[in-house]
């Protein structure tokens, strides 16, 4: 009877120390790796939006132009380009930083939602 209770308990720690495990590399992993994405000094993504399950349109700033994009998993093709100016908003927007705690709670919120 105690073999089993020890064994139920180092169980649940083992869960524990994985979870936090996970908690802790992806917060290492996004601090790391949230300024390295979109480096280049004149290339910009402004903008993605998807039309189809492994296609979106782009629209990318390369200097003072702005490139309308078709991108799919094949190909890149460019569909228009317009100066900077004519587009509204073309500085680049930051991408929003979700931690994992706040999706844990997304998550628990759906879940406990879809229970009731």
């Amino acid at each position: 009877m105690p073999t089993e209770i020890f064994a139920t308990f180092g169980m649940l720690v083992l869960m524990a120390l994985v979870f936090a495990g996970a908690y802790w590399a992806s917060r290492f992993l996004a601090r790391h790796y949230q300024g390295t994405a979109g480096h280049a000094k004149n290339i910009r993504i402004l903008e993605r939006a998807m039309v189809g399950r492994d296609s979106s349109l782009m629209l990318v700033k390369v200097n003072q132009k702005v490139c309308l994009l078709g991108v799919s998993a094949k190909q890149i093709t460019l569909l228009e380009t317009f100066p900077a100016d004519e587009i509204l908003n073309t500085e680049e927007q930051p991408p929003a930083m979700i931690s994992f705690g706040d999706m844990l709670k997304k998550f628990r919120e759906k879940g406990s939602s879809t229970n009731d």
